[in-house]
């Protein structure tokens, strides 16, 4: 089972500062110049042998993280997580990956093992001072045994596999899950939405534009080909989707909204 956890939506400018936004009430033009609209959807992954988080998200939350309450109400307990899958360090993705409860840092997932690219390690020691990174946090993470650093491609267990794909960031990660009903597959943000997939495009914002072009173009590719589910980061009106070959070119065939978590929800 795959469950698309939906974090929120957010506004976030150069600043990097994440605003809770409400499309029904809020007015895009009354935030700061450039600001963008950004959906924030982890997700939980029922493997045979344990849950795996994928990318927790802000790690938003009062008295606890929103993520426990989101994976309460899918009916499991946050304690069974064995795996914590994070693709990349910023914070929107790895945020939840940690947890201040008023005194100190600690796991959101404490019998979860952390996997991560130690290039990504090393990449996002360099850019500490960056307003995308929660170093406070991510030097806690660092320094805490649980964290596993692999190097390249890794097989978690016989249904999670992990691809490197550096294009947002040197040591970016990709992830595969072979499940009994399908194959899915997780591209964080090397390929965020689903309207990336259907169409070329360079993306300012990768640390490599034309390699994440050039694997957006191979997944949908074989995506298509294969049947894969796609699982979208950021894009909660398609959050799990599968494309197909029309012709000569590529077309969105099915997709599932993320919906019934949002952080305000559970606060």
């Amino acid at each position: 089972m795959v469950f698309p956890l939906y974090e929120g939506t957010f506004t976030v400018d150069q600043t990097k500062k994440f605003l809770p936004f409400d499309p029904h009430n809020d007015n895009l033009q009354e935030r700061s110049q450039g600001s963008l609209l950004v959906d924030v959807v982890p997700f939980l992954i029922v493997t045979d042998d344990g849950l795996a988080v994928v990318d927790p998200g802000l790690g938003t939350g009062n008295q606890q993280p929103w993520i426990h309450v989101a994976i309460q109400k899918c009916g499991f307990s946050p304690l069974d997580v064995r795996y914590v899958l994070l693709s990349h360090f910023h914070k929107d993705h790895a945020g939840g990956a940690t947890w201040f409860d008023g005194k100190q840092w600690q796991l959101t997932f404490p019998r979860a093992v952390v996997y991560v690219q130690e290039k990504e390690v090393v990449y996002a020691s360099e850019k500490k001072h960056s307003p995308s990174y929660r170093w406070d946090a991510l030097e806690f993470l660092f320094n805490h045994p649980q964290l596993t650093r692999l190097k390249g491609a890794a097989r978690i267990n016989s249904q999670i596999h992990v691809e490197a794909c550096n294009g947002h960031t040197p040591g970016h990660q990709c992830f595969h899950f072979f499940l009994a009903h399908g194959h899915y597959f997780f591209g964080g943000d090397v390929a965020p939405h689903a309207h990336q997939l259907l169409r070329r495009f360079l993306a300012k914002y990768d640390a490599h534009p034309v390699c994440s072009k050039t694997l957006r173009q191979q997944w949908a590719q074989q995506g298509a080909a294969e049947g894969w589910q796609f699982l979208f980061f950021h894009d909660a009106q398609r959050a799990v989707a599968e494309f197909a070959w029309v012709g000569s070119g590529i077309r969105l065939k099915a997709h599932r909204i993320a919906t019934g978590f949002t952080a305000s929800s559970s606060t």
